[in-house]
């Protein structure tokens, strides 16, 4: 056993060493390992198979995987974005409640072009 011990501890001198050799003049050859852990394991594999959101695909199940073919890029999907936000009465510093707040605007936009809805019976003329 302490003949394994002295071999990692060598081991570690070397590679400390080695470490500040190359530390000025190539600092990315003390690197190890890359590990990216905030990087959620579906984006990761989306990036690691080059499967990119807003085009087709064809599936084809394979005995132990399937097999992605990415489609003719004439036919990628045209993605449409939607945002909207409601507005409503309430209580101050309360959340609203259903059953005693009404919704008196709700505002939206589809890719690019936006428009407002109004309750005359709350926001008068």
């Amino acid at each position: 056993m302490n003949l394994i011990r002295e071999n990692q501890k060598k081991q570690e001198e070397i590679s400390t060493a080695f470490a500040m050799e190359t530390h000025e003049s190539q600092p990315l050859e003390t690197l190890v390992d890359i590990r990216e852990y905030d990087v959620p394991y579906l984006v990761r594999t989306c990036m690691d198979l080059n499967i990119r959101a807003g085009a087709w695909y064809t599936v084809t199940p394979t005995t132990h995987s399937v097999e992605l073919t990415e489609m003719d890029a004439v036919t990628k999907a045209n993605p449409k974005v939607l945002a909207f936000d409601i507005e409503c009465t309430k209580a101050p510093l309360k959340f609203p409640d259903a059953n005693v707040d009404s919704i008196f605007m709700i505002s939206y936009m589809v890719n690019g072009q936006g428009y407002l809805i109004l309750s005359r019976s709350v926001v008068g003329e």
